[in-house]
């Protein structure tokens, strides 16, 4: 089996999003060459149903390896259930051999449904979410040990609360990974975080996000792969003038994917996201990679 097909298939397992947040599209070759352009499109449905549902607590649907939509839900103390739709666009482009850069956008429908003392509540809404501009760097290749990608990127726009905020938050993170034919085996860290400001003629304060993700893909032939991973999440509530809007929360999902790769750097992905360790439900996404 040639290693190329192997590593070119599993990169796209869990979508391209951030770029670094994935596994290398080849050994030699793992970010868009210099002057060229990658489109990368993903569609992802989330559902949750959460019992007792606390003032102001987030749901977060995941678009990438290390990328989260914040969405908001409803207010009170109650059962809800929870749809949201996520499609996200990316544009990347190589700087030089070790660099590219790229930037992303999302736009979310959302559906929520509650219970309350004997009354439906209803919410829904439709818009743009946010938009993320980022840079990732090939820090070593996996033949001269294990592979290293770092990136990091800033929100250029986002909706806090209903309202809207531009350079806010930020991301900084790395992928670790070693080949092993016919296997890849890959660990994912990122740190989200946000500056103080002003939301509602509030004091905003936004909570931060801690990710760590295990994953190993392995070659079925020359265009097909699968994944089975692991990840765990931290974390810590926005206060709006110093009151916090939910507790601390961890969490442990369990990640599957499999992919089809057309040719090199065209590929389309599958993958399933379901949390284990709580109400946090499950997540498709449906990932489609290609050069323009």
């Amino acid at each position: 089996m040639k290693f190329g097909n192997l590593a070119k298939a599993i990169a796209c397992i869990f979508a391209p999003l951030p770029a670094f947040a994935q596994l290398p599209l080849t050994v030699d070759q793992s970010i868009v060459n210099l002057g060229e352009l990658q489109l990368d499109l993903s569609l992802a449905y989330a559902n949750t149903t959460t019992d007792q549902l606390l003032i102001g607590q987030p749901i977060y649907v995941q678009t990438g390896p290390t990328s989260f939509v914040e969405l908001p839900s409803l207010l009170g103390t109650a059962s809800i259930d929870s749809d949201a739709i996520v499609s996200t666009i990316q544009l990347r482009t190589g700087i030089s051999a070790n660099l590219e850069a790229y930037v992303r956008g999302s736009y979310a429908n959302t559906w929520q449904r509650s219970m309350v003392q004997e009354t439906p509540v209803k919410f829904s809404q439709s818009g743009p979410v946010d938009t993320w501009m980022g840079i990732g760097y090939k820090a070593q290749q996996d033949a001269e040990g294990p592979g290293i990608f770092l990136f990091s990127e800033v929100a250029a726009y986002e909706k806090i609360n209903f309202e809207h905020v531009s350079l806010n938050s930020a991301l900084v993170g790395g992928t670790i990974f070693k080949a092993v034919d016919p296997a890849v085996f890959s660990v994912t860290a990122s740190y989200r975080r946000g500056r103080n400001t002003t939301v509602n003629d509030q004091r905003y304060r936004p909570g931060s996000l801690i990710h760590v993700q295990t994953m190993l893909g392995l070659a079925m032939n020359e265009q097909v792969s699968v994944s089975l991973g692991t990840q765990w999440i931290n974390s810590t509530p926005s206060t709006f003038e110093n009151r916090p809007r939910d507790v601390r929360r961890t969490r442990t999902d369990l990640l599957l994917g499999v992919t089809y790769g057309f040719k090199a750097g065209d590929w389309i992905g599958f993958s399933i996201l379901s949390n284990i360790s709580g109400q946090y439900g499950s997540q498709l996404k449906l990932n489609w990679s290609t050069p323009i």
